[in-house]
């Protein structure tokens, strides 16, 4: 989170991560979390940290032309953190090209826009399922933990217990 000097257009941006992601206008859902957002502000390393979840949009009046409003942020760690479940989300599984950091993820498409996680489980059928769903274009529902701050897709993984798989 940084502010932006006094006279700004804007008043403040987040950086998303990695490096190089962009840089977006970021405001509050309600009064706490835009508290929580100015709080954070201009802090060094490794308090600057955070993780958002709430809606991007682009072609706005805000910072780079993107405004992100935060719905829930979660701060002070770096370690995983359990999300919360994964019940029926929909989407395909895709693969990364050869050499990419992460094999496949997850194209959540049930909220109105494309959403990307890592997706991997701890159970070798499921594991099995997952790599022969990669670019198979088939629409899946999933079901399992959602963890964030993780190295995978996006900083997140849903770690699936249960694939189903439409028609």
């Amino acid at each position: 989170m940084n502010s932006l000097p006094n006279g700004s257009q804007y008043d403040d941006y987040v950086i998303l991560q990695p490096n190089g992601a962009g840089e977006v206008g970021v405001t509050g859902a309600d009064a706490d979390i835009e508290a929580e957002i100015v709080a954070l502000c201009d802090r060094q390393e490794p308090g600057k940290y955070a993780h958002f979840w709430g809606k991007l949009t682009c072609g706005v009046p805000d910072y780079n032309g993107c405004q992100l409003v935060v719905t829930q942020l979660r701060h002070g760690t770096m370690q995983p953190i359990e999300s919360g479940p994964v019940a029926g989300w929909q989407g395909i599984v895709a693969g990364n090209p050869e050499g990419a950091q992460f094999d496949d993820y997850f194209e959540r498409q049930d909220l109105g826009q494309v959403i990307l996680f890592g997706i991997d489980s701890l159970d070798p059928a499921v594991s099995s399922q997952i790599h022969a769903l990669r670019d198979s274009g088939k629409i899946v529902h999933l079901y399992g933990t959602l963890l964030s701050n993780v190295p995978d897709v996006n900083g997140s993984q849903i770690q699936v217990d249960r694939i189903e798989v439409e028609g």
